[in-house]
């Protein structure tokens, strides 16, 4: 029983690092995009 318990503990803090590593990838990729944005509007330049 302790076994599986310490297993469940041990998946439930890696979900956790996964969900919060999703959040971070999908942050980064929001604010690179956002300056690139701003970057090609400067040079007048609009890519889709």
């Amino acid at each position: 029983m302790k076994y599986s318990n310490e297993t469940s503990l041990i998946g439930k803090a890696a979900n956790s690092l996964d969900i919060k590593g999703a959040i971070i990838g999908k942050t980064l990729d929001f604010i690179i995009q956002f300056i690139n944005n701003r970057v090609n509007e400067k040079n007048g330049k609009i890519y889709f």
